[in-house]
C-alpha cells in the first residue's frame, strides 16, 4: 500500500474533506487495425480506494466521443480513486457466458481530491476483457439504428464472448442473447447482423426457422415443409444482413475500412483466408455458380430489401424506387403483420395504397434484376412489328432457381396507364404466342407497348406473382395504310428504342 495516499487521506479527513470531487477522462479501444477508436457511451465506474474495503461509488456513461465526467463524496478514510471501463453500453452487456459479470478494464485512477485521469486506450489485441469492447461498440451501431427505426429504443441485450460452443458461428438467441465468436471481433456486418437479428425477434419481422445457411444457394428443399422453411431462412437471414448493412449506413460510427459501405464481410480475424465479401448493392461477389437463386436465397432477398430502400443510381437501371431505410423498416414492422417470407412483401408492395402499375414495374424491375422474377428475351424485345404481321411470340427464362411455373402476360400502352392485354398463360411453359383474337385487340392499339411476365412458383404452396420489368416493342401500319407523316413518327420512335 502507498502510504503516501494514506497520509495524504488521513490530512484531508482530518482537515475535513468531505467535499465532492471532480473526476474526468475518455477511453478508446483499438479497432482490427490498430486505430484507436472511441469507447462509445461505455459504462465507467468510480471506485474510492479504502483500506476499509474498497467502495463503489457510482456509475457514469462516456458519450460518443468516449469522454465522460463524475463528481463523487468519498467516504471516511478514502485514500484515493480508480476507474473501471465495462463492456456494457446501450445495446448490450458483454460477458463470458450465462451469470457471469461483465467484462471491465482498470482505466486509470486519481488521489482524494479528484482531476483529470489520462486517456486510455484499451488495446483489444489483448484478453477478452480488452476485445469485449471492440464487440460491444458494433453493437452500439445496432443500437442507434434500431431506436431511430423503431422509434424507441431496444432493451439491452446480453453478449456472450467469445461463443466456445459447437461449430463456428455466431448466432443469436431469444432465451441466452447474442453469441459472438472469438475471430468476429472486429467484423462489423457480422455483429451488426446477428444485432439485427434481436430486432427481429423483438419486432417480430421474420419466423425464421434457423440452420445453415449460404449466399447464392437456395434454402427451398423438397418435401413438406421445405419451401417454406426455406424461404423463411432466406428472408430472415438477409432481413439481418440488410438491416445490419443499414445500420452502419445511417446510425453513426467510428469509420473504417469494413464499415459504413454495401459490402458484406465476414472478416474472420484468426483465419484471414476464410474472409469472404458480397455487396448489397451490386452483383460483386457473386462467384460463378447458384447466385441470386430466387426467393430462396438470402443474396437475391438482401439486395432487394437494399434496392427498395436505399437511392436510385443512374448506374443502375433497374433500380428506379427509394422507399427509404426507416419507411422499409417501418412497412416491414407495421404494415405486414406476421410477415415471414419476401412474398408476403411483393403482395403488399402491388397491393398498398398508391400502388399503379408503373410501380409495379419499378418493384418488378429489383425482383427480376436478382432472380426472383421471370426475365422476358426474345426477339420481340425493341423491334418494330406491322398490324399485318402474325401474331408475336412472348419468351421468358423461369427464374426463381428454376422454380417459376405459372404465368402470365400483362401488355401495356407505352406510358403504363392501361392494360391492353391482361393473359394467364395455359400450362408450365416459357414462350406465348398471341391467339388471332388477342392479335387483333393488340394491333387495334398502334405505336410504342410494353409488356411485362408474371410468374409464379405453385410447388407445395403458391408465391408470386412477381413481375418482371417493362420491356418495349411497337406496331406499326401496314405501308400506305397511314398517313406518311405518322408513319415516320412511328418508326423513329421504334428506331430510338432499339439504340
Amino acid at each position: 500500500m502507498d502510504t503516501r495516499y494514506i497520509v495524504a487521506g488521513v490530512l484531508m479527513l482530518a482537515a475535513g474533506h468531505a467535499l465532492a470531487d471532480g473526476l474526468s477522462g475518455s477511453v478508446a479501444y483499438t479497432d482490427g487495425g490498430g486505430t484507436a477508436r472511441p469507447a462509445r457511451r461505455i459504462t465507467m465506474q468510480i471506485w474510492a480506494a479504502n483500506p476499509l474495503g474498497d467502495t463503489l461509488l457510482g456509475e457514469v456513461r462516456t458519450d460518443d466521443s468516449g469522454a465522460w465526467t463524475a463528481t463523487v463524496t468519498p467516504p471516511p478514510m478514502t485514500i484515493g480513486y480508480f476507474v473501471r471501463a465495462v463492456a456494457v453500453n446501450d445495446a448490450t452487456r458483454v460477458t463470458s457466458g450465462g451469470a457471469a459479470p461483465p467484462y471491465y478494464v482498470d482505466v486509470g485512477g486519481a488521489p482524494l481530491g479528484g482531476g483529470a485521469i489520462p486517456a486510455t486506450t484499451i488495446d483489444t489485441a489483448g484478453p477478452n476483457a480488452a476485445r469485449a469492447f471492440a464487440v460491444a461498440d458494433a453493437l452500439q451501431t445496432g443500437w442507434l439504428y434500431g431506436s431511430a427505426m423503431r422509434g424507441a429504443a431496444p432493451a439491452r441485450v446480453n453478449t456472450t464472448f467469445p461463443e466456445t460452443g459447437a461449430g463456428t458461428a455466431s448466432f443469436y438467441n431469444s432465451a441466452t442473447g447474442l453469441h459472438i465468436r472469438q475471430w468476429r471481433r472486429y467484423a462489423w456486418d457480422v455483429l451488426t447482423h446477428e444485432y439485427s437479428h434481436y430486432l427481429a425477434d423483438i419486432d417480430t419481422l421474420d419466423a425464421n426457422p434457423g440452420g445453415p445457411h449460404a449466399f447464392g444457394v437456395s434454402n427451398i428443399t423438397p418435401g413438406p415443409g421445405g419451401k417454406l422453411n426455406g424461404v423463411r431462412l432466406a428472408w430472415g437471414e438477409a432481413l439481418a444482413t440488410y438491416n445490419g448493412t443499414a445500420a452502419q449506413a445511417v446510425s453513426a460510427h467510428p469509420p473504417s475500412p469494413t464499415t459504413g459501405d454495401t459490402v458484406y464481410t465476414s472478416l474472420n480475424t484468426d483465419t484471414p483466408a476464410s474472409t469472404f465479401e458480397v455487396n448489397l448493392d451490386t452483383h460483386a461477389g457473386d462467384g460463378t455458380t447458384g447466385v441470386n437463386a430466387g426467393e430462396g436465397d438470402e443474396t437475391s432477398v438482401m439486395r432487394i430489401l437494399w434496392d427498395l430502400a436505399d437511392g436510385t443510381g443512374g448506374s443502375e437501371p433497374h433500380d428506379r424506387v427509394t422507399l427509404g431505410h426507416a419507411s422499409l423498416y417501418s412497412m416491414i414492422d407495421n404494415d405486414i403483420p406476421g410477415i415471414d417470407q419476401l412474398n408476403g412483401l411483393w403482395n403488399h408492395l402491388i397491393t398498398r395504397p398508391g400502388a399503379t402499375d408503373a410501380l409495379r414495374v419499378d418493384y418488378g424491375a429489383i425482383f427480376e434484376e436478382y432472380g426472383v422474377s421471370p426475365h422476358p428475351i426474345g426477339d420481340l424485345i425493341d423491334d418494330a412489328l406491322m398490324d399485318s404481321d402474325p401474331a408475336p411470340t412472348f419468351e421468358w427464362v423461369r427464374r426463381n432457381d428454376s422454380a417459376n411455373d405459372s404465368f402470365g402476360l400483362i401488355v401495356f400502352d407505352a406510358a403504363l396507364s392501361t392494360r391492353l392485354l391482361d393473359i394467364t398463360i395455359p400450362g408450365d411453359v416459357t414462350s406465348y404466342t398471341l391467339t388471332a383474337g388477342q392479335w387483333d385487340t393488340l394491333n387495334n392499339h398502334l405505336g410504342a407497348a410494353r409488356f411485362i411476365i408474371r410468374g409464379s412458383d405453385t410447388d407445395q404452396y403458391a408465391t408470386g406473382s412477381y413481375w418482371s420489368d417493362a420491356y418495349g416493342f411497337t406496331i406499326i401500319p401496314v405501308p400506305g395504310a397511314a398517313p406518311l407523316a405518322a408513319l415516320a413518327v412511328l418508326l423513329g420512335a421504334a428506331r430510338r428504342r432499339r439504340t
